[in-house]
């Protein structure tokens, strides 16, 4: 159950829970975001397990996997620093 509060560790470093400005909006801002990388996470992990232990994939399609991954890690953590300036700093 939601309690308000922003997990330390998990989305925001240590001490900084406590000094976000808006938390509604900072929810609003990553939520979807958290979402799509979960998703794509999700997704890369379902075709590794499947070429490990069903039929292999081809390399193509488990490089493209993997590098979509890669950009959408990499695109999560800009939105996060994003997020930081906007509602955690003055």
């Amino acid at each position: 159950m939601f309690k308000g509060e922003i997990k330390e560790g998990v989305l925001v470093s240590q001490g900084w829970g406590t000094k976000c400005k808006d938390l509604d909006g900072y929810r609003k801002f990553i939520g979807f975001k958290l979402l799509a990388l979960a998703v794509v996470a999700f997704l890369s992990g379902g075709v590794c397990l499947y070429s490990d232990y069903v039929k292999p994939v081809p390399a193509s399609i488990y490089l493209g996997v993997t590098a979509l991954f890669f950009i959408v890690l990499i695109w999560f953590i800009a939105q996060t620093r994003k997020a930081q300036k906007l509602f955690f700093y003055s």
